[in-house]
This record gives C-alpha cells, structure tokens and sequence, in this order.
C-alpha cells in the first residue's frame, strides 16, 4: 500500500498544513505503510520536513497530475489552492482519496472529506467532523501538564510562518506599554528575519527570538509560557494541548471559523482580526484580561480535556481500513473509569466460554486486578471505542522479557464484521510502540473457538506444536519483524 500526501505551505501561505500532514506522514510510517509527500511551496527546503519523504512541487497543475496520480495510489488531500478540477482528476484518477478541509471551501467529488474542529458536530460515513479529528504532532500528545497560574512573567509570541512583522510591532509596542518587566519569546518560524530580528532586540530588551523550532523545542516553550499571543491557525491547538492560555489572531479568511469556535466554547469573548480598523483597542482590552491571574485560571481549566490527541489515528483509519471506515473504531490505553466496562465484558457468556478460566467474574476482585493491571510496568491494557466514543472491545498484552501474550474480547455488537483481524494489528503496532524490544507474541485459543483460530492464522500466528495444551487451549506464535 502507499499513500501520497498533496499539500502546500511556506512563508507566504503559513506551515499550519504542513504541521498536521507531517503527523498523518507519522501515523503512516508507524503502521509501515509507504508515504509521500509532495509541497507547493516557493522554498526549496523545509525545515519541519526533516528526516521526511517529499518532494517540493506543483502539484495542481494538470501536466503534474497526468504524469503521476497513480490508480493503485491512496490520496490525501491538504489544501486551500487546489481547484474542484484538480481534485476531480485526483479522485477519478486513484485508489481513494481523504481531503482535509476546515472551511467547506468546494464541494468535493468522491472521496472522505475531514473536518475538523472543536464544535460537536453530526458527521456520515464520507464526512467525518468534530474535536476528534484534530489533528496533533507527537510532541503535543498525552502531556502531563499542570501549570502553576502565577504573575506573568513569560509570553510567547507567534504568528507562524507567514510574514507579519507590522502585527508583531503592534503585539510587542502594548505589551511593553502594559507590562514591560515580562519576557517575550518570539517564535519566527522560517522567516527571513536578520534584518527584522536586530531592529526588535534594539528596539525592545525584553525579547527573545527563535528560528527552526523542532515540535519538541515549541512545546517546551508553550508550557514555560504564562499565556500565548497566536496566529488563529493550527497553533491553537497545540496551546490547548498544552494547557497554554491564548489569544488568537485571524490573519487570513480562513481562520474565522476557528475563532468562532474559540468563542463557542468560552475560550476568548472576542473576535480579533488584523485588518480591522481597531485591532489595537480590541487587542489592548483581551491583554489586559489575560494579564488577570483568576482570567487565567478559569481558561486553563476549560482547556483541560478538550483534544484527546487521537485524530491521527482516526483519520488514518478511515484513510486505509475499509472495515473500520464503515464502524470508526480506534484504540487506546485503558483508564480507571472503563473498569465497569471490561468488568461487564468479560463476564459475557460468549467470552467466558472460550476463557482459559471459565467461572464468572466477582467484582471485589475484578477492581483490584484491574488497578494493577493497568498500572502494571509488564501489561499493556487497551481497549477499543467507536465513533461516539463508547467502549466496543479490550486488548491486553502480559509482558515478558521479549515476549507478550494477548487476549482480546469485542463486544458482541461488532462480532462477525470482520474487524478483529485489523484491530490485533493496530494493537501489535501500538505493543511495538512500547515495548520495542518484544519479538514473540503468544495467543492461547481454545481448540473449540474455530472463529478466533480464523482470525488469529489470517494475522499471521501459527500454532505451537511444540507446546503442551492449557485448559484445553493451544498456544500460537506471532514473530514481529521489522
């Protein structure tokens, strides 16, 4: 399989799509599938690129289009240059194709459009819509931040790769005239800025500016920082995974909808743009509510649990998955609260007649197993949801030394869709995430349970013949290569 990603960004249309195509080029070379990506861009390197497969040109043109869409090739789509035309011909022209679009800019022919944003929104099987498809790099996922809301004493200043060196002139002159005793960090993206940066640090001595920051570095400063001043792009929600308070910015059309947004959930109260006629009085009055210790306070906590960081994921699933694209399920690790849940599951019937130990379950010691269990340094637990984020199935991997033994039960709403052979590979990716050094994976299945046999052969186990059989189950063997 492969997949080509078409997108576009530098100095003059920002790096907001190259930042979340880079984590969709992720995802895909985690689940060791062949990507690409191919930029518009007017520079001819790309810094966030690093390390990366691409390639720097113009991809809407038709000569471009004829001579390289490929019909064995899935698309990903990530622009707001591209023509219904352009990608009409992408569409008839490939395997499949997923467009990522915020605005509702065209109408799409054939293909999965992504929408994503933080209202909650009704979505269908080609349109998939809401929080749970925002897209974040690996640096801004699972933080385990809390900040200590204090006198502000940093702010970090962003407008990303776009030049907007009048608007930082403006950010910067209030806040000196505010409160001159605070450092700025001023995060300058890849704009030619020598000339611009010696005018600034001459200008003000409060001031800090960085160039080429890895994701790593930007998070890093986001959650030294006491509040952040942004462009109104992809920025924000970054700053929201890092429980970073905010004041965004629209800089271009295409922002407004994420302002709005903002405002619907209670994270700013006003719409800042920067070609309004009294940005300066507007943008003076949300500075000096940010400045507000209790302000703060009340925003952080709204930002708290708004992004699960999982979009990536989903998104990629409906990309490459054509039985979980019709069901959108997706894993993650177990938590505390899903204890009822696996607590039900595996006291189903069904599950506990092919259990290597078939009696029922008692729920006093079901809930310290499962404490320990997911708190366990030698146990993977995850468990599977779906598209409304209900509990439909769990994973668990017992870890030893270079080798891990799974069970898996499903709930029986998603039984005989045939997904359990997809859902055993993203969890065999997800043991390979963390535990790198297991090679081994062991499956005791009962020799009556003729279904999980099916499915555990089609991933590639086979049975241990060497091995002697338990409670009536026979052990199989998964190699992990690679």
């Amino acid at each position: 399989m492969k997949v080509v990603i078409l997108t576009e960004g530098g100095k003059k249309t920002g790096y907001g799509h190259l930042s979340r195509c880079s984590s969709l080029y992720d995802e895909l070379v985690k689940r060791k599938i062949d990507v690409e990506m191919i930029i518009n861009s007017e520079l001819l390197t790309i810094d966030i690129l690093q390390n990366r497969n691409y390639s720097i040109v113009d991809w809407t043109s038709f000569e471009y289009l004829r001579n390289n869409i490929q019909t064995s090739v899935h698309y990903i789509v990530d622009s707001y240059i591209a023509s219904k035309q352009v990608c009409q011909f992408v569409s008839e022209h490939s395997k499949k194709v997923l467009y990522l679009d915020d605005t509702s800019r065209i109408e799409y022919p054939k293909g999965i459009v992504v929408r994503a944003s933080l209202q909650a929104t009704k979505e269908t099987r080609d349109l998939l819509m809401g929080s749970k498809y925002i897209i974040l790099r690996d640096a801004y996922k699972s933080i385990a931040n809390k900040k200590h809301v204090q006198k502000t004493n940093e702010i970090l200043l962003t407008m990303g790769g776009t030049n907007q060196i009048e608007l930082i002139r403006t950010i910067l002159k209030k806040i000196n005239e505010i409160y001159p005793e605070c450092k700025i960090n001023i995060v300058l993206g890849n704009l030619d800025s020598s000339h611009f940066g010696e005018g600034l640090i001459q200008e003000y001595r409060n001031i800090v500016l960085h160039n080429y920051l890895s994701s790593h570095e930007m998070q890093k400063l986001m959650i030294a920082s006491d509040f952040a001043i942004t462009a109104a792009g992809q920025t924000i929600y970054e700053l929201i995974a890092t429980s970073t308070p905010f004041i965004p910015i629209q800089i271009a059309d295409n922002q407004r909808g994420n302002l709005s947004s903002l405002r619907n959930k209670q994270l700013i109260q006003t719409i800042l743009c920067w070609e309004e006629e009294k940005f300066s009085e507007k943008f003076e009055i949300e500075l000096q509510r940010m400045f507000s210790i209790p302000f703060r306070k009340k925003i952080m906590e709204r930002l708290d649990g708004l992004i699960d960081g999982l979009g990536s994921e989903r998104i990629i699933n409906a990309l490459c998955y054509e039985e979980v694209t019709s069901h959108r399920l997706s894993i993650r690790t177990a938590k505390e609260s899903d204890c009822a849940f696996v607590f039900e599951l595996s006291n189903q019937e069904y599950v506990r007649k092919y259990s290597l130990n078939a009696r029922p379950i008692e729920w006093e010691s079901h809930i310290q197993w499962f404490k320990e269990t997911i708190n366990s340094k030698t146990h993977l637990f995850l468990v599977v949801i779906d598209e409304f984020d209900q509990l439909v199935g769990q994973i668990r991997y017992e870890i030893n030394d270079k080798s891990a033994t799974i069970s898996i039960s499903l709930a029986q709403s998603i039984l005989g869709k045939g997904l359990s052979k997809t859902l055993i590979y993203q969890s065999i990716d997800y043991l390979q995430q963390k535990f790198p050094n297991v090679s081994q994976v062991f499956a005791w299945i009962s020799d009556e349970n003729k279904a999980s046999i099916k499915t555990f052969e089609r991933v590639g186990f086979k049975r241990s013949f060497a091995q002697s059989i338990l409670n009536g189950a026979s052990q199989y063997t998964y190699e992990i290569r690679g």
